[in-house]
């Protein structure tokens, strides 16, 4: 019977350890077995501490579960299995804050990122405005130069040329005008 009993009580804890909330029919189903096993008004007790250990689950109140674990120990008649009381007890809270955080995670987890999101996202649209105001303002002020430069080059060239032309033209006129004054002389 004892044997039995460890074998229902170490299936039963170790899935509600590892899965929590998936396994609450397996404490209905685990208590039928231990009461098949145990033969006697032990079933009422097992049923009642099975009730007494869903309200704990549920609630994790951590001082109920040391209550357990004492009373356990001598209705089990062994201090074997007071330790597994108190493992189940500290699995139990430890699932209890684990989902209470996650929880708690999911639901103002959202809200910090949604905040982060958005200040990193100004900060980012203040970064490019800044800065692209500034890099706008720098490559106004470069082709800016640039079409000065440009049109100084421009300018330069066409005074160049002008001046050029107006020499030529000077010098041809001259020549020209010299050579028609010597055919005067010669005629």
């Amino acid at each position: 019977m004892a044997v039995c009993m460890a074998v229902c009580m170490a299936v039963m804890y170790g899935c509600m350890c590892m899965y929590g909330c998936m396994y609450v029919w397996l404490y209905v189903c685990m208590a039928v077995c231990m009461a098949v096993c145990m033969y006697g008004c032990m079933a009422v007790w097992l049923y009642v501490c099975m009730a007494v250990w869903l309200y704990v689950w549920l609630y994790g109140c951590m001082y109920v579960w040391l209550c357990m674990a004492v009373c356990g120990c001598v209705w089990l008649y062994g201090c074997m299995y007071v330790w597994l009381y108190v493992c189940m007890a500290v699995c139990i809270w430890l699932y209890v804050w684990l989902y209470v955080c996650c929880m708690a995670v999911c639901m103002y987890g959202c809200m910090y990122v949604c905040m982060a999101v958005c200040m990193y996202g100004c900060m980012v649209c203040l970064w490019l405005y800044v800065y692209g105001c500034m890099y706008v303002c720098m490559a106004v002020c470069m082709y800016a130069v640039m079409a000065v430069c440009m049109a100084v080059c421009i300018v330069w060239l066409y005074v160049c040329m002008a001046v050029w032309l107006y020499v030529c033209m000077t010098v041809c006129f001259i020549a020209n005008a010299c050579t028609s004054y010597e055919k005067n002389i010669i005629n």
